[in-house]
């Protein structure tokens, strides 16, 4: 981790990230810091140049004219803290929104249920997701808690610290991926303590009214903002997929549960229940695993559709595609064991059906088993 001192409202030039990210200090204007105040040190994780979601804002933007900055993970008492910054080029067009953080037309939070603070952190190892403590009305001990929509709407010229928090994560996990609106930065560490030097939210709210500028201080943390939040509740099981490079199959799996996904295109033809020779060498491959993992019990075979054509003829031909498989799978799964199909149709969705790549992964037909 590398330290740069950097000027309130300053800009983060030369912020670029290839592989590994190079940051320079940051031009300084003097016209934020309060008198006689040095320029505190600002550790840098990485940092990504980010464009807005939508595509007529994308093309009038100017390439990394938004640098999203990560700077510290940090472990408290009651919560885990992640501190990061928006920086917009002076000659950007417009100040940074929503739209450049989380999903089309910032409508979709990823990850915290709120487009609040839209984050979290994400534990691989243990196959766990802390997601952003907050509700309807907002984030908790978060950025957003001191000013109304900072730092999305980061002006030109200016580089914005934000904050958000959640569950506090063990002391034995080292290092995390931390998901900033639909940003995700790897392997990053996990400190002890709040940054510092602080300022509390009386004295920043009374000197700035559109953020706190970055390399004047860091948010001074406080736990009563948490008080009468049950916390543990925004630790999330995480799900992990892994597939065929052809996305023919594709496997989820969260704590005692596995669900293979079989790509309906590969499995029929369009409207189709017959399965073609192809899709009938995925669901052999599927068997095999199941039976190499002497899977015993209840087998699950679910049909799912896209939100194409209406949803009576998409129930009915997911559960007849349900069947169709279970029909194969079946013989080849070892005695003893339930097998039952059902068909949901459009019913809960792994992807956006606004995309012909997420229809596609709608279209399935899901083989669950349990553990144990």
């Amino acid at each position: 981790m590398h330290h740069w001192k950097v000027r309130a409202s300053g800009l983060l030039c030369g912020l670029t990230v290839a592989v590994m990210s190079t940051a320079v200090p940051a031009r300084a204007d003097g016209s934020s810091s309060a008198p006689g105040q040095a320029p505190v040190p600002v550790p840098i994780v990485d940092a990504v140049a980010v464009s807005p979601n939508t595509r007529d804002k994308r093309q009038a933007s100017k390439p990394g004219s938004v640098v999203l900055a990560l700077h510290a993970v940090r472990r408290l008492s009651q919560a885990t803290v992640v501190y990061y910054s928006v920086t917009v080029d002076a000659s950007a067009s417009g100040p940074a929104d929503l739209g450049y953080f989380v999903g089309s037309g910032g409508s979709q939070a990823h990850y915290s249920k709120t487009l609040s603070a839209d984050g979290g952190i994400i534990d691989v190892r243990n196959r766990k997701l802390y997601r952003t403590i907050g509700d309807f009305q907002g984030c908790k001990m978060c950025g957003n808690g001191w000013w109304n929509g900072s730092p999305a709407q980061t002006r030109p010229g200016h580089s914005v610290v934000g904050w958000f928090s959640t569950p506090p994560v063990p002391s034995d996990v080292q290092r995390v991926d931390v998901a900033v609106g639909n940003r995700i930065f790897h392997d990053v560490p996990v400190d002890d303590g709040a940054l510092t030097p602080t300022v509390d939210k009386d004295a920043a709210t009374r000197q700035w009214t559109d953020g706190l500028p970055l390399g004047v201080a860091w948010p001074a943390l406080d736990p009563n903002d948490l008080t009468s939040v049950d916390v543990a509740s925004y630790v999330s099981p995480l799900i992990l997929t892994t597939g065929e490079v052809s996305d023919a199959r594709r496997e989820r799996v969260t704590k005692g549960t596995t669900k293979i996904d079989l790509d309906s295109s590969v499995l029929f033809d369009k409207d189709s229940d017959v399965i073609k020779p192809a899709g009938r060498a995925v669901i052999d491959r599927a068997a095999k695993e199941l039976v190499a993992r002497k899977v015993t019990g209840r087998v699950e075979v679910t049909g799912y559709t896209d939100n194409l054509g209406t949803a009576e003829h998409g129930l009915d031909l997911s559960r007849r595609r349900a069947a169709a498989v279970a029909k194969v799978l079946g013989p080849q799964l070892p005695k003893g064991g339930t097998l039952v199909t059902a068909g949901k149709g459009e019913a809960d969705p792994v992807a956006s059906n606004d995309t012909e790549a997420g229809r596609r992964l709608n279209r399935r037909v899901t083989i669950t088993v349990k553990e144990g």
